[in-house]
């Protein structure tokens, strides 16, 4: 699962398991839509909206269980819209998007400052 989903670390698999196991109680497999809200939002993985919205771009059945694999899915889903959220605050005339493109784009922009930096004019 690691390979599928490299934004989580190991330990985060198993801690993921683990919340899943816990949610389902009756160890059938698989859990429902609304229990699987209410419980990651309450972990304060997201809010309850965010969490909503982000099951809705996973791939869950017709019958609205949602089983490990989706579980983990929804929670990587959610890693990654935290990383790719802005901490600075929101400059006017800016948008939303340009903003999280630059906080994506800041690592390999200073890469090649930092190649081009005349380190003899440092001392």
């Amino acid at each position: 699962m690691q390979k599928k989903f490299p934004i989580l670390e190991q330990g985060d698999l198993f801690g993921i398991i683990e919340d899943f196991r816990n949610i389902d109680l009756d160890e059938k497999g698989w859990v429902d839509k609304k229990i699987v809200i209410e419980s990651v939002s309450k972990e304060g993985k997201g809010s309850y909206d965010e969490v909503r919205e982000t099951l809705k771009q996973v791939d869950v059945d017709a019958s609205g269980h949602v089983e490990l694999e989706d579980y983990v899915e929804l929670l990587a889903k959610l890693k990654e819209n935290k990383l790719a959220v802005p901490t600075s605050s929101h400059r006017p005339g800016s948008s939303a998007a340009g903003s999280a493109d630059l906080v994506l784009h800041i690592p390999s922009m200073m890469k090649k400052e930092l190649n081009s930096l005349d380190i003899s004019t440092l001392s």
